[in-house]
């Protein structure tokens, strides 16, 4: 979305816009989440469609949220 000073070295890095709260941040700061979950992994089950979903998909199914915006979703499709 963009470039801004990274204030640890001064130099222009890439920035990435997080779907969930409209904010910038730097790649490390961001999570690839995907906007349908692809389930659990609660038992040994569910390793093989988890592994399949995970791999298979378009990438209009993925979106970029920072690492508290995807923890916050995750936590609340667990409820």
């Amino acid at each position: 979305c963009g470039t801004r000073v990274n204030p640890k070295t001064g130099r222009h890095k890439k920035v990435y816009l997080c779907i969930a709260c409209l904010k910038t941040g730097f790649r490390e700061e961001m999570h690839i989440d995907h906007i349908d979950p692809c389930g659990s992994l609660r038992s040994a089950d569910d390793v093989a469609p988890f592994l399949e979903r995970l791999t298979c998909e378009d990438s209009s199914n993925y979106q970029l949220l920072h690492k508290a915006c995807h923890q916050e979703k995750t936590n609340q499709g667990r409820k």
